[in-house]
């Protein structure tokens, strides 16, 4: 019941903090001490006779303690394993990724350009002038917020950046074609 109610308030405090303007990466957190100070409650209703017949131990009673134990992490490991598999957990998943969110936020998927936009500003305070210059972008165009993307575009002048500049350095020989096609190749059309 604590992890069911953790998974649902995480995804439900996501979409409030997002829609309140704040970071999401929160909605992990915040439940964490209700949910603690409720284990009691929890408790009392996980013995309840409604819930006794979802019981996971009840399902496995003949089996010895060891066994039962080998049963629910083979459970586990073979959801984890299909998770896995499915590439949307680990290194590979597209979100990760700047075009990702950009795409999404030009198709006005739903809180694409939030997400986007706290992508680009967590990169923009790590000293990322490129993220910072998207940042203003961002913010002049789908945010209307002028006067902050002011202060994020000499914060990217600040860094350095230049528009012949990829994540590999400067690259001042290319002409604008050999930019323009390096940079569809790498995912940023515009």
């Amino acid at each position: 019941m604590f992890g069911v109610l953790y998974g649902l308030t995480t995804v439900a405090l996501y979409s409030v903090l997002i829609r309140a303007g704040m970071p999401g990466f929160y909605d992990k957190l915040l439940q964490v001490p209700l949910l603690n100070l409720s284990v009691i409650l929890l408790d009392r209703l996980a013995g309840s006779p409604l819930l006794q017949r979802i019981d996971p131990s009840a399902w496995g009673r003949a089996l010895v303690p060891r066994q039962r134990h080998v049963a629910y992490m083979s459970v586990w490991a073979i959801a984890f394993a299909a998770m896995s598999a499915s590439g949307y957990l680990g290194d590979r998943h597209p979100g990760q990724y700047v075009p990702f969110w950009q795409q999404a936020c030009a198709a006005d998927a739903r809180y694409a350009c939030e997400d986007l936009y706290f992508l680009q500003d967590g990169y923009c305070e790590d000293g990322s002038g490129w993220a910072c210059n998207e940042l203003g972008i961002l913010l002049t165009e789908r945010h209307d917020n002028r006067g902050r993307a002011a202060m994020v575009f000499e914060r990217a002048c600040g860094l350095g950046f230049s528009a012949g500049c990829d994540n590999m350095g400067a690259l001042p020989h290319l002409e604008p074609a050999q930019l323009h096609a390096r940079a569809c190749v790498q995912g940023w059309p515009t």
